[in-house]
C-alpha cells in the first residue's frame, strides 16, 4: 500500500528545510508549492509518454528529462528544495510503480502544506454574486474562528439555490440556502406523512 499521506508530509518536510513539521512561512509554502507543479508536470509527461515503464531505469530517464527542461528554463540545480524534494519524490514514485497515486499525493501535500501555512479556503454558492462587505465579515469571522492566517475564497453562482448561501470548508457544509430549506422541509414532510 502507498503510505499517501506519510510521504507526502516527507515531501513538505524536505521542501522547507525542516525535520519537524508545526507551521510554514511563506518561503517555505512557495518552495512546496513549486515543487508540486513540476510534480505534476513531470507525472502527466511521464503518464503520456512511459506509461507502462516503471523500475529505476524508467525513472533515471524521466529525472533525466525533467532536469534537461529545468535547465532549458534557467533552473541551477540545487537553488530550491521544493524543486529537489519534487524530483526525489518522482524518481521513487516511478520506480516504484506508484505513478497511479501521483495526483492523490500531490492532492494531500497541497492540503498539508496549505494547513501548515495558516491558509484556509473555503467554497461560497448563492444565488446572485455577494457584495464585498459580507466577504470581508465571512474572512474574518472564519480566521478569528479558525485561527487561519489567510482566507481565500472561492465564489460560486447557482440560481438553483434562490437565495441564502452554501459554505463549504473541506468535507463540511453548512445549507443556508432557501433552496436547502425547501428541500429539508419536503424531507420532513414525507417522513411525518
Amino acid at each position: 500500500m502507498f503510505a499517501v499521506d506519510r510521504w507526502a508530509e516527507a515531501f513538505i518536510s524536505a521542501s522547507a528545510g525542516k525535520s519537524v513539521l508545526r507551521s510554514l512561512d511563506e518561503r517555505e509554502y512557495v518552495a512546496v508549492q513549486e515543487g508540486l507543479v513540476l510534480l505534476r508536470t513531470a507525472l502527466k509527461l511521464f503518464y503520456k509518454k512511459f506509461r507502462y515503464e516503471s523500475g529505476t531505469y524508467a525513472a533515471s530517464k524521466m529525472i533525466s528529462i525533467t532536469k534537461d527542461a529545468l535547465k532549458k528554463c534557467g533552473y541551477e540545480e540545487g537553488s530550491n528544495r521544493g524543486v529537489e524534494a519534487a524530483l526525489s519524490v518522482l524518481f521513487l514514485i516511478i520506480k516504484k510503480n506508484r505513478v497511479i497515486y501521483g495526483e492523490k499525493f500531490c492532492c494531500a501535500a497541497d492540503s498539508r502544506s496549505r494547513t501548515l501555512a495558516g491558509i484556509l479556503t473555503v467554497t461560497l454558492e448563492s444565488a446572485r454574486e455577494p457584495d464585498e462587505a459580507f466577504l470581508r465579515d465571512l474572512k474574518s469571522a472564519l480566521s478569528r474562528k479558525t485561527g487561519a492566517r489567510i482566507v481565500e475564497i472561492i465564489q460560486k453562482t447557482d440560481p438553483a439555490l434562490i437565495g441564502g448561501r452554501r459554505l463549504s470548508i473541506g468535507t463540511e457544509r453548512l445549507d443556508c440556502s432557501l433552496a436547502g430549506a425547501m428541500r429539508r422541509m419536503r424531507d420532513f414532510l414525507e417522513k411525518t406523512v
